[in-house]
């Protein structure tokens, strides 16, 4: 088998330096393009090692664990032993899952016959297997996995923050109720232009039993499109609570925003429960996150001021 020390050598480059990048945003860091490379180039050089010989002894357990704690130096600087144990840390498991990754899918695709036939007789006496994986397949899987790692722990850092924004929305309006899942959105500077009231957003669909399917299918109708033929009929509920609030967001048929007055809305975040007293409960025909993580767009000033006591909580 012919090796290339070249190709050797711009691959543990190009590999390095990509375990570096994603490291860096595994720990939050934004180290320069520079220090990234002159890291990888350590790397590179000591694999380059292997060619020579006569520093066989420098493939050791602590001079690779030296070149690595050089190589971390380099990229992300010392910062303190914690900062830097962490780095190191987050190193080492991005390698293991690389070099896991590109093991587990070699044999995933080798043949029954390509194995067997590559069985060897250990000293021990036990069987073993020689890894013969082409360079092109280690690039592939390797950056493969690099994608596939970023976006799956791109996706649970997501979910994460976005649990730091949610709260419990439970909203009574005569004798219904509805409850769900709401996003505090520090943006929101939403209120009815009269009287200040801020406006908490709500799906329509969570009010779909408590209105029926006539009046949810004419409330739909004017939320989508503008659509007031729910007026003519004097039997319509809560038509005396309704608020009309300028208001133009993405798929909204029209510039104005349907809502109601409330009875109670009582939203819990982070253990404390705050009772919002002013309040108007806007509604919106489409779903307002397309994985259903919460339903309801929270203003910020309804969870502001001191929260109810367990006692007042109670309905």
């Amino acid at each position: 088998m012919v090796i290339y020390a070249d190709v050797v050598v711009l691959l543990n480059l190009l590999i390095d330096a990509s375990t570096l990048r994603i490291t860096a945003w595994s720990r939050k860091l934004r180290p320069k393009p520079w220090r990234i490379w002159c890291s990888a180039l350590i790397g590179a050089a000591y694999a380059a090692m292997m060619f020579v010989p006569a520093l066989s002894s420098l493939f050791l357990f602590w001079v690779k664990a030296a070149f690595s704690a050089v190589m971390i130096l380099i990229a992300f600087g010392f910062g303190g032993w914690r900062r830097f144990l962490g780095n190191m840390g987050a190193f080492y498991l991005v390698n293991y899952a690389a070099a896991g990754a590109i093991i587990g899918m070699h044999f995933m695709l080798a043949g029954y016959g390509d194995v067997m036939n590559g069985i060897f007789r250990a000293r021990s006496g036990g069987a073993g297997f020689p890894l013969q994986i082409g360079l092109l397949f280690v690039l592939l899987v390797y950056f493969g996995f690099a994608r596939f790692y970023r976006r799956v722990v791109g996706g649970v850092r997501k979910a994460e923050e976005l649990a730091q924004h949610t709260a419990s929305v439970q909203v009574w309006i005569g004798d219904a109720t509805a409850s769900c899942e709401g996003l505090i959105d520090t943006g929101n500077r939403l209120y009815e232009p009269l009287t200040r009231t801020p406006v908490l957003i709500m799906e329509l669909d969570l009010w779909r039993d408590a209105l029926g399917e006539r009046w949810h299918a004419l409330m739909s109708r004017w939320v989508r499109d503008g659509s007031t033929d729910f007026l003519e009929h004097e039997d319509f509920p809560w038509l005396q609570r309704m608020r009309i609030v300028p208001y133009k967001g993405i798929q909204q048929g029209t510039p104005f925003l349907l809502a109601w007055k409330p009875d109670r809305v009582v939203i819990t975040y982070r253990g404390h429960a705050y009772s919002a007293d002013k309040a108007l409960v806007g509604l919106r025909a489409d779903a307002l996150s397309s994985d259903g993580a919460f339903r309801a767009i929270i203003h910020p000033d309804l969870v502001r001021g001191e929260a109810d006591t367990p006692e007042s909580r109670a309905v």
